[in-house]
């Protein structure tokens, strides 16, 4: 199979809106808001960066 045909198949496998990948990012969103929120306002460091770690974890590849 020649390169075009491979590169054309993984675009349109990437124009296509992927439910899971949506939800764990805007998940990531708010976890991240609620770091800087706790540090911030709370001035809670510990449990807020383990809070950071684990649950944008679902994110790495």
């Amino acid at each position: 199979m020649n390169n075009w045909l491979l590169t054309n198949d993984r675009q349109k496998r990437n124009d296509k809106k992927n439910p899971v990948q949506e939800k764990s990012f805007a998940f990531a969103i708010r976890i991240v808001r609620l770091y800087q929120y706790l540090v911030k306002e709370q001035k809670e460091f510990v449990l807020s960066k383990q809070l950071l770690r684990s649950g944008t974890s679902i994110g790495a590849k």
